[in-house]
């Protein structure tokens, strides 16, 4: 099936390279999942329908210092606006791509205080989590260091670096210099976002995700990114993010649309 990260390695592809720097690819995914959702779940699709609940990305909120990625939240039609009193299911996206080392630790406290602050305000609400590991070795940052290197030495980027990123072109490695991960980066970071808290299913007193699905992904910014179907983390990407689409429409059936029939 396609995923999330399917569809972030498609805009890769298309934009010639991964910016770390851009929330495009977060709104990729929630754009993806909730399509997919409506369609494998009749109670949020017959609640969307019926003007019950919107949704809406990049929900501003208290008590966070980011946007929540995706808030579906409840509607009556004097005041649409997304608050977390109103939520029903939110959705974080995290990834770690670039710098394992220093950004895995502070992506995990991004969920964490996520996962805190649902459980505080809505305990109900349903908490889903979605996680970008990247398994390349090294990489080469665009944003941070390719665009100040070619404003430097005068080098025009969209016609002379851009069309040769993402395509195997090994000499631009020497030329801007590589990024380096360690050997086991991917392996730690899937390490430290699966000591994140789950809920056990139908559990919404206990604190943590209902469901938190980790896609690895190969990026690099030289070589033709890919999903990682075949890895050696023990993920099956498209059987987990089936069970993530099950489990949510489980749970927001069982949580929510009986409150409204």
């Amino acid at each position: 099936m396609i995923t999330p990260a399917d569809r972030v390695v498609e805009r890769i592809l298309m934009d010639k390279y991964h910016d770390h720097r851009s929330a495009r690819h977060s709104d990729i995914i929630c754009n993806h999942f909730i399509l997919d959702l409506l369609q494998q779940c009749p109670s949020l699709a017959d609640d969307i329908e019926n003007s019950r609940v919107q949704y809406q990305l990049n929900v501003e909120v208290s008590g966070l210092t980011h946007k929540v990625d995706l808030m579906i939240y409840e509607v009556d039609g004097s005041d649409d606006a997304p608050t977390l009193d109103r939520a029903r299911l939110c959705m974080e996206n995290k990834s770690v791509i670039t710098a394992h080392g220093k950004n895995r630790r502070n992506r995990q406290s991004d969920l964490s205080d996520f996962a805190n602050l649902l459980q505080a305000r809505k305990p109900e609400a349903i908490v889903l989590g979605h996680v970008l590991v990247g398994t390349g070795i090294q990489y080469v940052n665009i944003p941070d260091s390719v665009k100040r290197k070619c404003q430097i030495l005068g080098v025009d980027f969209e016609r002379d670096v851009l069309p040769r990123l993402s395509s195997g072109d090994q000499k631009l490695w020497s030329e801007f210099g590589a990024k380096p991960n360690s050997e086991d980066a991917a392996f730690k970071t899937i390490e430290m976002m699966r000591s994140l808290p789950v809920k056990e299913k139908g559990f919404t007193h206990e604190l943590g995700f209902d469901y938190l699905l980790i896609e690895p992904v190969f990026v690099d910014n030289i070589n033709p990114p890919r999903v990682e179907r075949e890895n050696v983390f023990g993920i099956n990407i498209d059987s987990q993010y089936q069970e993530m689409l099950m489990r949510t429409c489980r749970a927001y059936t069982s949580r929510w649309h009986t409150l409204v029939g």
